[in-house]
């Protein structure tokens, strides 16, 4: 079951948090990282099999224990706002094969602008937040043309 959710948490950073995945792979801290936040829902792991949960029902209370702690992505909030504001600009970095790395330079760009609203749960709906980072975004844009 460990490594199961060792795999889960790497697909849901991979996919929801690809920044954190970049920073620790850097730092060479990854492996750590994923086998400290699965360490850390050992209690709940147990508690949940004594009980003789269903093993999807164990894999997402992990999960969201695990999670819980990450906050709201800033990737998946750059991707949104390329899908709702610059679709033309998305589909290019898409059919371009460098997606991933597009929104990684922006999420550079927008850092500032993140940390000035102190993106979390309870700001990430902020529309001048919102609006901030469609500037920096289209700034940037601009000068790449």
């Amino acid at each position: 079951m460990q490594e199961l959710l060792t795999q889960r948490l790497h697909t849901y950073l991979v996919d929801h948090s690809p920044e954190i995945v970049s920073s620790l792979q850097q730092t060479g801290g990854y492996t750590d990282y994923l086998h400290g936040k699965v360490d850390s829902v050992d209690h709940l792991l147990a508690s949940l099999l004594a009980r003789e949960m269903p093993a999807y029902e164990i894999e997402e209370q992990c999960m969201a224990q695990m999670i819980s702690e990450l906050g709201p992505s800033r990737f998946r909030y750059v991707l949104d706002i390329l899908e709702e504001d610059f679709s033309d600009y998305l589909t290019q970095f898409t059919h371009s094969g460098v997606r991933i790395h597009a929104v990684m330079s922006l999420l550079t760009v927008c850092g500032e602008e993140f940390d000035r609203f102190g993106f979390s749960f309870e700001t990430q709906d902020n529309r001048l937040l919102r609006y901030s980072i469609v500037g920096a975004i289209s700034e940037y844009i601009s000068a790449e043309a």
